[in-house]
C-alpha cells in the first residue's frame, strides 16, 4: 500500500494500490507532500526492527 502524506496535513491525503497511482494522483490535484510505501497488516515499528533499521532500546517501556 502506498500512502500519500500531503505536505502540512494532519491526516493522510490518498492511499494507492502503487507508486504510480499515488504520484498521478498527487499530481492531479497539484498535491506535494511525502509518498510511502507500507506493508499491510505490519506495524511499522516491527518493519524497520525486522528490516535492521532500528535496534530496540534494552530497558525501554511497553506502550500501553
Amino acid at each position: 500500500m502506498w500512502v500519500l502524506h500531503g505536505s502540512n496535513a494532519r491526516f493522510a491525503s490518498g492511499v494507492f494500490r502503487s507508486r504510480a497511482d499515488g504520484l498521478a494522483w498527487a499530481e492531479r490535484h497539484r498535491l506535494s507532500g511525502t509518498l510511502s510505501a507500507y506493508p499491510v497488516g505490519v506495524g511499522c515499528y516491527d518493519q524497520a526492527v525486522a528490516a535492521g533499521s532500528f535496534r530496540r532500546q534494552c530497558g525501554a517501556s511497553a506502550v500501553r
